[in-house]
């Protein structure tokens, strides 16, 4: 079966795992030399978005500690990034092409913890 295999696949199957846990070695590394108040704001951002300046939390008022995150989400309501997501899209996609999709904009106050959905501006 080698002799057969160029060898830009046999390269692709053995650089590419190698790249990949090189690259998760050098990420736990920087996480575990950061501050800690430092890689909790990392793993807000990563989990809840970025903080938008512009919105006001509606239960607090309070300004500059709303996060958002744009989500999609499948009709049936799977959430598009989840393992359920892409098996829906694979298995939809084969039968009757692509499961209609929402969008949404999931907001959290980090000062109050309270989250709330909105729909994201039409481009027109």
């Amino acid at each position: 079966m080698l002799c057969r295999m160029n060898w830009g696949c046999l390269s692709f199957l053995i650089l590419f795992p190698a790249g990949i846990f090189i690259w998760a070695a050098g990420e736990r590394r920087r996480r575990a030399a950061m501050p800690p108040e430092e890689l909790k704001e990392l793993e807000a951002e990563e989990k809840y978005g970025h903080i938008d300046d512009k919105l006001e939390c509606i239960f607090c008022h309070s300004k500059n500690c709303v996060r958002t995150k744009l989500e999609a989400v499948y009709e049936d309501g799977t959430d598009a990034n989840s393992s359920e997501g892409i098996v829906l899209l694979l298995t939809s996609s084969t039968r009757n092409g692509t499961p209609p999709k929402d969008e949404y904009i999931k907001a959290r106050c980090m000062n109050c913890n309270s989250y709330w959905n909105m729909f994201p501006e039409t481009q027109e």
